[in-house]
């Protein structure tokens, strides 16, 4: 369940940046170890400056922590800060005039992104393995996911990869 707290934490959120609660809202979705600049960047056409406020906003709320993997920047976020994320925009789809996405439309614009940008892995993944990497633990992520199975065209596609 989640707490006033964690609630007042989100709405400050809102109230600082629109932009950095919905990267929150797409990284409550997506594999939590790492989450790359690129796919925020991507996903919003962002360039590396407003992913930067971005991730700036949510650290000083210590929501996400900014790390590196394999030379690339991004965050990682907690579980629990995912759940209760998660919670928090399907309480505040109950209510209008809300800046929450709905699950559906997060679920639905990742397993696009996702599909798009992996490449399909081949007998011999070592040219785009880095690539394959990047995105595939976040593909399972939303295959394994009970909210995300929605786009049954762009799900198979993805899981033919």
């Amino acid at each position: 369940k989640i707490t006033n707290i964690e609630t007042e934490l989100l709405r400050s959120l809102i109230g600082r940046s629109s932009k950095a609660w919905e990267m929150l809202q797409y990284a409550a979705y997506l594999d939590p170890d790492f989450i790359s600049d690129q796919i925020f960047s991507k996903l919003f056409s962002f360039d590396s400056i407003k992913v930067g406020e971005g991730k700036k906003t949510l650290q000083a709320l210590s929501l996400i922590e900014v790390v590196r993997k394999n030379n690339q920047s991004g965050i990682r976020i907690t579980r629990e800060n995912q759940i209760e994320v998660r919670q928090y925009i399907k309480k505040c789809k109950l209510h209008t005039n809300t800046l929450s996405l709905s699950v559906e439309e997060i679920n639905n614009d990742l397993l696009r992104l996702i599909d798009e940008q992996m490449p399909k892995i081949g007998k011999n993944p070592g040219k785009n393995l880095k690539e394959i990497e990047l995105y595939y633990f976040h593909a399972v992520e939303l295959l394994t996911s009970r909210d995300s199975l929605t786009n049954n065209r762009i799900t198979a596609s993805l899981c033919s990869k």
